[in-house]
């Protein structure tokens, strides 16, 4: 563990070094983050991850993290996941999921849709 209390792996995660089938999701450092918030937090979770439930100090979960980066995979279900303030992995992902990127384009041809009608 390092001074900021990452593990080997926690570093390892961050950087995209895991093994192929890393399978200690739930290591974590002084404030509870699993490796798995790590990877969440890079898109560095493999295809196949499913411990989506797994929990920080205060109950945020890898789901969690994972919306808040926008890293939520397509097939994504747990929408229901609950931190400790009861936020919702859904509430999460509306909160800081970008807007799709042709939304802006749609705006602004909102915009100029308006000004030609006037």
């Amino acid at each position: 563990m390092n001074k900021n209390g990452d593990t080997v792996a926690h570093i390892d995660a961050y950087y995209n070094y895991l093994q192929p089938g890393f399978n200690q999701w739930n290591l974590t450092d002084k404030s509870g983050r699993t490796v798995a918030h790590q990877a969440a937090e890079q898109d560095h979770l493999p295809p196949d991850f499913n411990q989506w439930e797994l929990a920080d100090n205060s109950g945020w979960t890898v789901a969690h993290e994972a919306a808040c980066y926008g890293n939520l995979p397509s097939n994504f279900n747990k929408w229901d996941l609950v931190d400790n303030k009861g936020r919702a992995v859904a509430q999460v992902a509306r909160e800081y999921e970008p807007p799709p990127p042709n939304a802006i384009d749609r705006v602004l041809l909102r915009k100029i849709r308006r000004n030609n009608q006037s």
